[in-house]
């Protein structure tokens, strides 16, 4: 016996619910147009039962409507498509991504990421420059770098102008490399820069260090080591965070539009999510409550204790000019905090975590189980602490491209074909292919011809729409071409000329 419940495929059932967009169900849409009916015609036409021809009209229209509100919902994809091309010949007729959504750099965002796009730049930092002052000499109307000896002066700021901070990649290490680094940040921006801008200053920026000491509890069956070295690694990544190049799949998948991926200059290494851009902005300080969150969320963490964090003063801190110590090597003495809960940064300073400072002590089910200085940490700690940075580092030196692959083909639709709804009205409305027939009055021939004339306008409309979304897909896209300039007198002679024969 054949059996159905194998041969047959389940589909999915129709729902009789009323479709959640208007434009799709003939009854709201009836609804709001007998709505405006009887707000327009008030005392004309009070009979709105179904037998009223202009009701059956109003019907009919509505539910071409639906059909119309479908073909405008088709994607996008199917809308350009074209009988017999692939992907790659619709996209042939339309500028790619890469060519109309980036943007000359404008923002501070734009400036970073057309830096830190370069190969041997960390991070980089732009702040304007406010210090940079003209006088104006209100005797002798003019415009003086000195203020005059005489007190009729006003001081002019200066906007536009721009300080540029520099974070090296770690292999950046000797003085020529830095300067040949710096070379080609400060070529950059000669290159890029708009009107009216300019880059008075480009520098690496000076690191400031902090010393951290804390108490922590760990849960009873956590690695101390592990424990101790990812402590470390994720408060120095909080205080200072990366920024990585992105794919374009990951930051798709982080729910960003591909607009908004490719907002920006045009870059050559990957794409960089401006989330991670703000989030490593130079601070101004650094809130205690936030690293405590941190440790907390470190494997194996139970509780914090006590935390504190210090800032670290070294004998060349005020020297703008001094090379940035290694981590491993830095010494300085601690400075008193007003408030430990916020530790103040010194402007135009890069946070760092001191390895050769500060204290950790680990406890487990309320006994010590490891406590040493930073600087004298357990070997396996240093090693896995080393493997973390180590992985960070390579990470954030990898390089991702900026290809935008090819949308999927979409399905070629015959959307200019269409049949007058004319064509579904009763017959004894005499406006169908059928006619009224031989016998049919003149009074009948022109009640059928003023109702086909109600008809006329929606139907040019929708068929006008029709065709509209039809062309879609042979639409040839084109750069405007620029027309030679012409003088203000020969456009108005041209006007003229226009106007007399337009008369």
């Amino acid at each position: 016996m054949f059996d159905t419940s194998t041969a047959i495929t389940a589909l999915p059932p129709i729902s009789t619910a009323p479709e959640a967009d208007p434009a799709f169900d003939p009854r709201a849409l009836f609804d709001e147009g007998l709505a405006t009916v009887r707000r327009l015609s008030r005392g004309l036409w009070t009979d709105h039962n179904t037998h009223d021809p202009g009701i059956t009209m109003l019907e009919v229209a509505c539910y071409a409507l639906t059909e119309l509100s479908y073909r405008h919902s088709l994607p996008i994809e199917d809308l350009l498509a074209a009988p017999g091309e692939d992907a790659a010949q619709t996209m042939a007729r339309l500028h790619l991504p890469g060519t109309v959504l980036p943007n000359r750099a404008l923002t501070e965002l734009d400036w970073r990421k057309l830096l830190i796009d370069l190969p041997d730049v960390k991070n980089a930092w732009i702040e304007p420059v406010t210090d940079t002052l003209l006088y104006a000499d209100l005797r002798r109307r003019e415009l003086r770098t000195t203020p005059p000896e005489h007190p009729a002066f006003e001081p002019v700021p200066l906007a536009g102008l721009y300080r540029v901070r520099i974070e090296f990649m770690d292999a950046i290490s000797t003085q020529v490399e830095r300067a040949s680094v710096l070379a080609a940040v400060r070529n950059t921006l000669e290159a890029s820069r708009n009107l009216c801008e300019d880059f008075v200053e480009v520098r690496a920026v000076r690191a400031e260090y902090f010393a951290l000491c804390a108490e922590i509890d760990l849960e009873g069956d956590a690695d101390p080591v592990e424990a101790a070295a990812r402590l470390l690694f994720d408060i120095g990544q909080t205080i200072a965070p990366p920024v990585l190049n992105h794919d374009l799949a990951t930051l798709l998948a982080r729910g960003l539009t591909l607009p908004e991926i490719i907002d920006g200059p045009l870059l050559e290494h990957g794409f960089i999510d401006d989330a991670e851009l703000l989030a490593a902005a130079l601070p101004s300080e650094l809130r205690l409550s936030d690293l405590i969150g941190v440790a907390m969320d470190v494997p194996g963490v139970r509780s914090v204790r006590t935390m504190l964090l210090n800032p670290l003063v070294r004998t060349d801190e005020n020297n703008e000019d001094a090379p940035n110590a290694d981590p491993t090597a830095v010494q300085g003495d601690a400075a008193p905090l007003a408030n430990a809960w916020r530790i103040p940064v010194r402007p135009g300073r890069l946070p760092r975590l001191s390895l050769n400072q500060g204290r950790l002590v680990f406890a487990q089910r309320g006994l010590p189980v490891q406590g040493w200085n930073i600087a004298d940490m357990p070997v396996a700690v240093a090693t896995r602490l080393a493997a973390l940075r180590e992985a960070a580092r390579a990470r954030v030196e990898e390089q991702a491209g900026t290809d935008v692959p090819l949308p999927a083909p979409g399905r070629a639709r015959v959307l200019d074909a269409w049949t007058s709804f004319q064509q579904d009205f009763p017959a004894v409305y005499g406006i169908g292919p059928q006619g009224l027939g031989l016998r049919a009055t003149d009074e009948r021939r022109v009640q059928g011809s003023s109702r086909a004339g109600c008809c006329s306008s929606t139907m040019r409309w929708q068929g006008s729409c029709r065709c509209s979304r039809a062309r879609a897909g042979s639409c040839r896209w084109r750069r405007p071409t620029c027309r030679p300039w012409r003088s203000a007198s020969a456009t108005s002679a041209t006007t003229a000329t226009r106007s007399r024969r337009r008369w």
